[in-house]
């Protein structure tokens, strides 16, 4: 098989107001050089095709249109050049509250399996504002000018923050303000959200539906300031009471605060176009009353949200970073950031990939407790959360505490790994092994010697408990694995997915 120095990666985001589609090519390469172990790496990721935004199309308030999501994601691939035989990698993000919709898994397994033979499905918060801060260029902003950024990426639903210091994530944190929280028709307030329906209860303010926008811009422009006061103060790490009913998940986790910010998403857009003259507005007002009677899709809070952030002057300690990409800066994220490439000094069984949507278990390998009844517990604990129904789906393992030791280590380590997961192996299945250090070969040929032979055994990836994993097939010729990690955080239990 001919190794590949280059691969074929598509984005696709369901969100809570459009969905959109990037496709990428990353461009792989050897950085050890000839007489090291090679260590091969993405060393340039471009973006070749930018779909346009659609409407996310929903058959109802709690159900997305499967269908119509298929004929976007069918026109878009006709219009790009690509088929689905030319897709490498990738991503399906469900975001903001289109993640919450009642049939939001069964979207994204049918899509990530009609995208193409190797994109992955992903969702929840923590990640998606990861995403959008690769995507928006404030990791790489982070890194380059050795400071802390927090980029907020602002959408229909929610405002997902990831902070950046010095080109690591440093925390993240959640909040249900977007545009969508607060929707119009024809100058009427025809959709009021849940979570800002409690917000309102606690900051003393009222909106009902069916209310007039005439009657009630003053309240409206109090609701968009405050939620922008809100974000600052999450920012600033000062979570009160209005904060709080506005969380989604955790409060910020943050150590160091941050020293500058940017802002992508759709809002992000907005307010690029406000600060860059293109659009207009005198005041809040102005824009409530406008978006009330709009008929482009977007009757709702997101300019006069744009508006109330320009202006908050609660962010004015913070300098304001342009973001690179700001309407597709999660997607964007998506396509080209979610693959890491494993070492090259990986042990393979041959025709064991690609495998994909493989669940992660954590074990810490200590020889001075008793390892083999502790990995009898971890690989107990995940059959009863991945394989209630007993079909025998590979399990990965993320191996930690081997890194460093002696060959003679691995090979009593090794004994003990192959007792206890031959004894699982049952249904032909591989035993996968993700390593944290550099002995995914080393440890993998004490695992043949030791008696297992169907086993795929990976290194220099992190990964934990609640992860996935999708492992391809050997790219370039030292036989490195392209590896994406994901986590699923839909609503209701787990589902796993066999090949």
């Amino acid at each position: 098989m001919k190794r590949k120095d280059a691969m074929t990666t598509v984005g696709i985001d369901l969100g809570t107001s459009t969905t959109k589609l990037v496709v990428s090519r990353l461009r792989l390469a050897n950085t050890a050089g000839h007489s090291r172990i090679p260590r091969i790496e993405i060393v340039d990721r471009e973006v070749v095709y930018r779909s346009p935004l659609y409407r996310t199309p929903l058959l109802n308030d709690s159900l997305i249109d499967m269908a119509g999501v298929g004929e976007i994601l069918n026109a878009e691939y006709r219009r790009a050049g690509i088929t689905f035989a030319d897709i490498d990698t990738g991503a399906v993000i469900i975001t903001g509250e289109t993640a919450t919709r009642d049939n939001a898994r069964e979207v994204v397994m049918s899509l990530a399996d009609r995208a193409g033979d190797f994109v992955v499905a992903t969702a929840g918060p923590d990640l998606e504002g990861i995403l959008a801060g690769k995507g928006s260029g404030a990791l790489e902003w982070s890194k380059r000018m050795n400071r802390t950024v927090a980029n907020v990426d602002i959408g229909g639903g929610t405002a997902n923050i990831a902070l950046f210091s010095r080109g690591e994530v440093r925390g993240t944190c959640t909040l249900a303000i977007g545009g969508r929280v607060i929707e119009f028709e024809r100058g009427v307030v025809r959709r009021v959200s849940p979570v800002l329906k409690k917000w309102m209860q606690v900051t003393d303010m009222r909106l009902e539906p069916g209310w007039r926008v005439d009657h009630s811009v003053e309240m409206l422009c109090r609701i968009s300031d405050r939620l922008a006061g809100c974000l600052a103060g999450v920012l600033h790490q000062r979570v009160g009471p209005p904060e709080r009913e506005l969380l989604v998940g955790h409060p910020p986790n943050w150590v160091e605060p941050p020293d500058a910010w940017m802002v992508s998403g759709g809002v992000g857009g907005m307010i690029a176009a406000l600060l860059d003259g293109s659009r207009s507005a005198s005041s809040c007002k102005e824009l409530v009353i406008e978006r009330a009677w709009a008929e482009d899709g977007f009757a709702d809070m997101g300019l006069p949200l744009a508006y109330s952030l320009v202006h908050e002057q609660s962010f004015a300690d913070l300098e304001r970073i342009p973001a690179r990409e700001t309407m597709r800066a999660t997607v964007i994220g998506a396509g080209t950031q979610s693959m890491e490439i494993s070492g090259a000094t990986v042990h393979v069984e041959a025709g064991r990939l690609p495998l994909r949507n493989v669940p992660v278990m954590a074990f810490t390998y200590d020889p001075e407790g008793v390892p083999e009844e502790d990995l009898r517990q971890v690989l107990a604990r995940g059959k009863r959360i991945y394989d209630p129904g007993g079909e025998n789906p590979p399990l990965a393992l993320a191996v930690r505490g081997l890194s460093g030791r002696h060959f003679s280590d691995l090979q009593e380590a090794a004994q003990v790994f192959s007792r206890v997961l031959g004894e699982g192996l049952s249904g032909g299945e591989p035993a996968v092994l993700i390593m944290d250090g550099d002995v995914g070969k080393a440890f993998g040929q004490c695992l043949s010697a030791a008696g297992l032979k169907s086993l795929v055994c990976i290194d220099q990836i992190q990964a934990g408990d609640g992860d996935y994993v999708d492992i391809g097939e050997p790219v370039m010729e030292s036989g490195a694995v392209p590896v994406a990690v994901k986590t699923l955080v839909l609503d209701g239990p787990r589902e796993v997915k066999k090949r």
